[in-house]
């Protein structure tokens, strides 16, 4: 049985078109993920570690972008079925993603006047403009 809540193949192939046709439809991103990071880390213990810094990434496997997205697609499928199995037995704050998200940012801009805190300030706008950017997408493919 297939532990990992992998999206049916119609599913897939709606939000990733541009991998239909391959063989390995729904295993592909994990795949090239696998393969980035194999080719990662021969650079900075083969290369890096004795000085040379001329690849900065694999020239010969991009980072396989869709994967984050992807991911993020199984760990949400992963939290509603831990929240339908779990229901009743915890007692848990139900808020709504803009609620989260002005908290968040409410807590990064009181971060912002410490200068400790500065960078973790910058990290929290990222992420979030970066949640933002998902969800968009999210919501135009669905349309």
């Amino acid at each position: 049985m297939n532990d990992l809540p992998f999206p049916t193949r119609e599913v897939f192939k709606q939000k990733f078109p541009t991998l239909v046709g391959d063989p390995q439809l729904r295993k592909l991103l994990l795949i090239h993920f696998t393969n980035w990071v194999n080719q990662m880390r021969y650079i900075i213990d083969e290369e890096w570690s004795i000085g040379n810094f001329s690849d900065l990434f694999p020239p010969h496997h991009p980072f396989p972008v869709a994967v984050t997205v992807y991911l993020v697609g199984m760990v949400d499928e992963l939290k509603d079925e831990i929240s339908t199995r779990t229901e009743g037995q915890m007692k848990k704050a139900n808020i709504t993603y803009q609620e989260e998200s002005k908290e968040m940012l409410q807590h990064a801009d009181d971060a912002s006047t410490v200068p400790s805190n500065k960078y973790l300030y910058k990290q929290r706008k990222r992420t979030l403009l970066v949640i933002k950017v998902v969800r968009t997408l999210e919501e135009q493919n669905m349309q």
